[in-house]
């Protein structure tokens, strides 16, 4: 192997011979090889994320996307993944490096190229279907498509967004420098309703300004980068805040398509305006024709019914809030992106996405601060107790979002009279909690720990959970081998109901009710 290739030395820091043990191997075509594959932490210049190496083996997304269009013309590494032969060119050191479980990484060196001679053609489509609507609107001056821009195919896509391009004018814009191009897939009343939340979310400053839009593509302006709040309590308090926001724009922008909806689907035409089954069935519709009106007012009458007001008031929803969907403004206030689940439902549906992620005193922060920005009414004798009621609402509303309604109109693998089984005992612990409302304290005690459950349990669990936490506000010494709560040490389950229990429900900490 007199000619066999050399690992360059100055890229001996990034990849050395030994990563936790594992060798490198030199193969042909001035390759080396990595056994097993590994894991880098990416994702564009102002969003670092990290990427899995279960995606890599699946072919499905390339290493570090963003940063194929950094702003120098040449690159010094380049890594073809797995089999796929998926290439991802790096002018940056990645920030880490780890070993994980399965597959191959090849690291090619030395190889340089020209940026844009490398363009995909779809990106080269974009840009140049952005300059043509740029140009129109006098935002930007004629340009060289290749030389005086630059553009980049963002994460994300779904069924309803197809692709998202960011593109960048280099000469000097009158305004908005750089936008944001979404292609919609072809599905019309879809695309009118996402395009009458983006131009509404847009106007009442909370969403990127809409600049331009038709059937199935809008270019908004560049929304700018995720916020970071600096621990998971100011994060709570953000996303209260931004919901509360969120849930006083105007909600008349959806009753031509809640109509629209429901002349296409008989079995809608009943629907509350307040029902959380609008996100689920805004977003896909693939199973609806198979219910009866009269079985869609059977799941409404099963669905529990909000502990508190601040719930149950119909309001605009975005649907999808989470931190993924956020950004921050040129005035540093975060807004929202991506409106596929926007519609009108009740309050507790924009709370129901980080309510188990975080600790329970930040779940009391995050409904605390959407109480307070919602203008509630609150005490300090009663404040703590609203904020428990709100943050039960928002785990009820995820299990029965996430586990039940999906399962009915996305998936379709769960019959109506299933879906009504399940919906019943949760349903009557809820009640019961209405009678006992400060019981909710225990309940939002151990919620978090709902996360940890396999999710064919987590409703069983939830429960549970309840059930103990009632019986605890009515006494109970202890919840396990009580013989007035009924529950069995051995068993670990209530006697009452069957359902499985957590070993411990922890005594609340003292809030502070100031908020």
């Amino acid at each position: 192997m007199a000619n066999a290739p050399v690992f360059p030395a100055e890229l001996e820091s990034w990849f050395p011979p030994l990563v936790h043990g594992v060798q490198r191997q030199l193969v042909a075509d001035g390759k080396f090889i990595y056994y097993p594959n590994i894991t880098m932490q990416g994702g564009d210049r102002d969003s670092p994320q990290p990427f899995q190496s279960s995606e890599a083996s699946a072919g499905g997304l390339t290493l570090l996307q963003a940063f194929d269009f950094l702003e120098a013309r040449t690159w010094c590494l380049a890594l073809e993944i797995g089999a796929q032969g998926s290439e991802v060119w790096f002018k940056e050191r990645p920030s880490s490096l780890h070993v994980t479980e399965h597959g191959g990484i090849y690291i090619h060196v030395g190889r340089v190229f020209e940026l844009h001679s490398n363009m995909k053609a779809a990106e080269l489509e974009a840009a140049e279907f952005v300059v043509d609507v740029m140009v129109r609107l006098a935002f930007w001056p004629p340009v060289e498509l290749k030389s005086e821009t630059k553009v980049q195919q963002l994460k994300g896509g779904s069924s309803l967004t197809q692709a998202v391009f960011a593109v960048e004018c280099l000469r000097d814009a009158t305004a908005h420098p750089k936008v944001v191009l979404k292609r919609y897939a072809d599905q019309a009343s879809r695309n009118r309703r996402m395009l009458a939340a983006s131009t509404l979310f847009s106007s009442s400053g909370l969403g990127p300004a809409v600049l331009a839009a038709d059937c199935d593509w809008i270019v908004e302006a560049f929304g700018g980068v995720p916020p970071d709040p600096e621990s998971d309590t100011a994060k709570a308090k953000m996303l209260g805040s931004l919901a509360a926001r969120i849930h006083s724009c105007p909600t008349e922008w959806f009753d031509s398509c809640r109509e629209e909806l429901a002349n296409r689907h008989p079995c809608l035409k009943d629907l509350p305006v307040d029902s959380s089954i609008w996100p689920c069935v805004v977003y896909r519709q693939s199973h609806l024709d198979k219910y009866l009106p009269e079985e869609m007012r059977q799941l409404c009458a099963a669905l529990p019914s909000p502990l508190s007001s601040s719930s149950r008031r119909a309001v605009t929803i975005h649907g999808d809030l989470h931190t993924g969907n956020l950004l921050l403004s040129d005035a540093s206030e975060p807004i929202v992106t991506d409106f596929e689940q926007s519609c009108v439902s009740n309050a507790a549906q924009d709370l129901i996405y980080d309510i188990t992620d975080m600790s329970a005193d930040d779940s009391r922060v995050l409904c605390a601060s959407y109480l307070k920005a919602r203008g509630a009414s609150l005490t300090e004798a009663n404040a703590q107790v609203e904020a428990d009621k709100l943050a039960v609402d928002a785990v009820v509303a995820q299990i029965v979002n996430f586990f039940i309604l999906r399962s009915l109109f996305w998936d379709g693998d769960l019959s109506m009279s299933d879906a009504l089984a399940k919906l019943c005992p949760l349903r009557l612990v809820i009640d019961e909690l209405r009678t006992k409302p400060r019981a909710c304290s225990r309940v939002v005690d151990v919620a978090h720990q709902i996360d940890d459950i396999d999710e064919d349990e987590q409703l069983d669990f939830f429960i549970g959970l309840c059930r103990a936490s009632l019986d605890d506000a009515e006494g109970s010494a202890t919840r396990v081998a009580a013989t007035a709560g009924g529950y069995s040490s051995a068993e670990g389950h209530s006697s009452r109901t069957g359902h499985p229990v957590p070993d411990v429900v922890p005594q609340r900490k003292p809030a502070d009710a100031s908020f």
